[in-house]
């Protein structure tokens, strides 16, 4: 091949090339412009948009249909105008799975239902169901047979009570940073009171909480789901604090509790070993064996009422050595407890 000859391919390959570029950012542009308008848009509006004809248009959205995406037609007001739009949820990559990983997530999704508002619950299941779907049948029957083969101990204690609407609406404005009016009864009793707050997160646990801070006050709180009567949007929007984190702000809390941390030293006897093997208290513990076969918990946290319901479970396994105000809230806790064996 001569130098000329040579020079005048190079340059048709490169042509080509830079052609197939420019049809890729174009077709990859289209796609971005039809997953997000919902009123679908108008040939016309891509063709000045990318400056070709309406044929190359029609077919970069044969191309698009090609790779999987369902390009819907849209009934348009102007006369004469065509919209397009891709569907929503049309042209995702099949996401492969194994038994063991959907067995797993049908486990949490009943783990979710015990402890979470339901509609956080369902939200994860019909998830789970879209994904179990796009799997192989092989892979369903045996992540079927995986979640018969396991099952949760039912623990006694009130279920959460929340209202749907209620965690809907606190999904949004925490979006949004939109502030909201909720109208709350502490502790669940009858007086109610409104406050304006700036929805931060969400909390589930056995209860769920929201956790906000006044907007007059600036002070952070947190409430019980099951007590807030109703919520409303304010209307109003909030500047979030930048450098607040949710899992710092519970970090040291025993439980949802948000006090003045303070260092608790438990001694663990012997017997109660076995237990403390496959026992947390805290994420700050620090264990420390005796010679007896007993040992030494350390760890720094707030809560004293929520701390002391959580010994009280463990008997005569444990003592409290520190601090002494942790001492007191759980002889106050056992008193109680007699009193109302001895009423």
């Amino acid at each position: 091949m001569g130098t000329r000859r040579f020079l005048r391919h190079l340059k048709y390959e490169f042509l080509v090339t830079t052609a197939r570029n420019i049809q890729l950012l174009r077709i990859l542009g289209m796609i971005r412009d039809l997953s997000v308008a919902r009123t679908g848009v108008p040939i016309q509006d891509l063709r000045d948009r990318y400056g070709v004809t309406r044929r190359t248009i029609e077919r970069d959205l044969a191309a698009i249909e090609a790779a999987g995406y369902t390009v819907e037609t849209l009934a348009s007001p102007e006369p004469g105008t065509v919209r397009k739009r891709i569907q929503a949820g049309s042209g995702g990559l099949i996401l492969p799975v194994t038994a063991e990983e959907l067995a797993a997530a049908r486990a949490g999704v009943i783990a979710l239902e015990r402890g979470a508002p339901p509609t956080v619950a369902a939200a994860l299941r019909m998830l789970v169901t879209r994904l179990e779907e796009s799997q192989a049948m092989a892979v369903a029957v045996d992540a079927e047979a995986l979640a018969e083969a396991q099952g949760f101990v039912l623990n006694p204690g009130p279920l959460p009570a929340t209202d749907a609407t209620v965690v809907e609406t606190l999904r949004l404005a925490i979006l949004r940073c939109e502030q909201v009016r909720v109208t709350y009864r502490k502790g669940g009793g009858e007086l109610a009171r409104v406050y304006l707050a700036e929805p931060y997160g969400l909390l589930y646990g056995a209860k769920g909480y929201l956790v906000w801070r006044g907007v007059d006050d600036r002070k952070w709180r947190k409430f019980a789901l099951p007590h807030i009567d109703r919520i409303e949007l304010a209307g109003a929007s909030f500047q979030r604090d930048p450098h607040f984190v949710l899992a710092d702000f519970i970090a040291d809390a025993f439980g949802v509790s948000r006090e003045e941390p303070f260092t608790v030293v438990l001694r663990i006897q012997p017997d109660g070993m076995p237990r403390l093997r496959q026992h947390r208290f805290h994420p700050t513990q620090v264990v420390e064996p005796h010679p007896d076969g007993g040992a030494t918990v350390r760890f720094t946290a707030s809560g004293l009422t929520e701390i002391s319901w959580h010994l009280f479970t463990w008997g005569s396994k444990v003592r409290i050595l520190a601090p002494e105000e942790l001492r007191a809230a759980y002889r106050h806790l056992l008193a109680d407890a007699t009193s109302t064996l001895n009423s």
